[in-house]
């Protein structure tokens, strides 16, 4: 079923890149990202904006300045992104936050990240969500970065029945491992 998604790659300072695949490739690309992906809660902050706690502190590098330096981008395979953040200067940890689109719990718990993407036309995508990503010891920063698969699934899925959205799941993640499989 995968293979009639696409993959679709956002940096903030570039253009989206569309590529179409096949499904076993989907999946070889979905098994390498949750594999690397951590753990985090979806909250809100004190001043309204999304923030993902995650759950280890080693999961952000800090500069010796006691700074954060991050880079971020979106990587889509079909209704999963995944958020790539790399902190550090000298010593760089890449991590990769899983967003699952399948699972309709999770995909409703991302209403407030995609809400920080509408601009003032009230449309999705229009500008960068803007978002926090902490440790337990509240190291972190504020990222803003383009999120054009996660809205462009998200608007695509509404359109589906459930059953139709469950064949997109996969085993390997986290919030689709709590589903029915496809019947």
């Amino acid at each position: 079923m995968l293979s009639v998604l696409n993959v679709l790659k956002t940096e903030a300072t570039k253009m989206g890149k569309l590529r179409i695949i096949d499904s076993s490739d989907a999946n070889r690309q979905l098994d390498s990202f949750f594999e690397q992906s951590v753990a985090y809660t979806l909250l809100r902050s004190p001043d309204g904006k999304p923030l993902f706690m995650l759950s280890k502190k080693e999961d952000i590098i800090v500069n010796p300045d006691l700074s954060v330096t991050w880079s971020a981008r979106e990587i889509g395979v079909g209704p999963h992104s995944f958020i790539e953040l790399t902190t550090g200067e000298s010593h760089r940890k890449t991590v990769y936050l899983p967003l699952c689109l399948v699972n309709p719990e999770t995909r409703n718990s991302y209403n407030m990240l995609l809400e920080s993407t509408v601009g003032t036309e009230g449309k999705l995508n229009e500008r960068e969500a803007k978002f926090y990503v902490l440790t337990p010891n509240l190291i972190g920063a504020l990222v803003n970065i383009k999120l054009e698969n996660l809205c462009l699934h998200y608007v695509m899925l509404q359109l589906f029945p459930l059953d139709i959205i469950r064949k997109f799941r996969s085993d390997r993640c986290p919030f689709c491992s709590n589903m029915e499989a496809p019947k």
